[in-house]
């Protein structure tokens, strides 16, 4: 949340202002530059906690079906079943009804998947919110609201954020300085871009030898592809210099539906099935997999989904920029292929 300061001040004045209509609220900005984030901290703060009767977080996606939306949103409030679209947009209209709610949109596409659901969240007059995570001006334009813009980071909160995701509370090296803040440049402020190179730089050795490598490397290039909004080639270096032995498994993720959280049981299941996971004599294979998700956490390649009351991790998810990174890379070294549909 570093320099983030700014936009959560203005988010919580718009979530807990006088407007008694309902309100929609979109933050815009590019991927990667950490709207969700910005999101799911005014989400769980105090003063929108106390503000609404009850809230709901609902991921959308590219490939998005109402019927996932609504119940992502029911599950939030204890309510389940198995009934049709309609019945399921009625259920939630009725639980709404009357209760001042907080729902979060995120990661919309498309102006067709806010009308699939829009008649499921009723105008109750107390100031309801609705918060919608987007990369598209078009849905700005479509909502007609104030928009909140997440543009990138200024060098101080860059460098900030860079310190913290290479050294964790320690300071940067003096003979590591000039090479970190070129570095940090070449990121351009976007959050996401930063926090995978401090990762790969927190890991690897803390020589100038390896950090010139890393900076004098031609995919340390903020360069994004047709769309302006996928800066393959720097996040790629998290790749390039990451252990033979992680790579399969790193890969293997992007198989796995966007925005999905990967049950850990599952995940070890799998990589186990396919042989990338090989025992040693003081663990278990399940010991193993769980060292090589703890290290790309470690890499902020892998999130952390869900975890239980004693804080053991039931569950990941990837940054959908970090899936398509899997995706790409594994279609050029025929790791497998992914078949999509020509308009997605």
């Amino acid at each position: 949340m570093l320099g983030f300061d700014g936009y959560m001040e203005q988010l919580l004045d718009e979530l807990t202002g006088h407007d008694s209509h309902r309100r929609i609220l979109p933050i815009v900005g590019m991927g990667g530059a950490g709207k969700t984030t910005l999101a799911r901290n005014v989400y769980e703060n105090s003063l929108v906690l106390y503000r609404f009767d009850v809230r709901a977080w609902v991921t959308v996606s590219q490939e998005y079906s109402a019927t996932h939306m609504l119940s992502q949103a029911l599950s939030c409030f204890g309510q389940s079943g198995n009934i049709t679209d309609d019945e399921l947009g009625i259920k939630l209209h009725k639980y709404l009804f009357g209760r001042r709610y907080l729902i979060v949109l995120d990661d919309m596409w498309s102006v067709k998947a806010w009308e699939e659901i829009r008649n499921s969240f009723p105008e109750n007059g107390n100031g309801s919110r609705i918060i919608v995570t987007t990369r598209q001006q078009e849905l700005v334009d479509y909502f007609g609201s104030s928009s909140l813009a997440v543009g990138f980071l200024d060098y101080e909160n860059s460098w900030n954020l860079f310190c913290e995701a290479t050294f964790a509370e320690q300071k940067c090296p003096p003979q590591l300085e000039g090479i970190a803040e070129k570095i940090v440049k070449k990121c351009k402020g976007l959050p996401l871009a930063i926090l995978v190179l401090g990762g790969l730089l927190g890991k690897g050795p803390r020589t100038q030898e390896h950090w010139e490598e890393i900076a004098k490397d031609k995919s340390l290039v903020m360069e994004y592809s047709d769309d302006g909004d996928k800066p393959y080639n720097i996040l790629y270096m998290s790749y390039k210099y990451m252990p033979v032995w992680l790579r399969s498994c790193f890969l293997y993720m992007g198989l796995f539906p966007e925005d999905h959280l990967i049950d850990v049981s599952r995940l070890i299941k799998m990589w186990v099935a396919e042989g990338f996971i090989k025992p040693t004599e003081n663990q278990t294979l399940e010991q193993v997999a769980e060292s090589y998700m703890k290290e790309l956490v470690d890499r902020n390649l892998l999130l952390v989904g869900k975890s239980n009351e004693h804080d053991k991790v039931l569950s990941y998810c990837l940054h959908d920029l970090v899936r398509e990174l899997c995706i790409k890379t594994a279609n050029i070294e025929n790791f497998y292929c992914v078949q999509r549909d020509p308009l997605t």
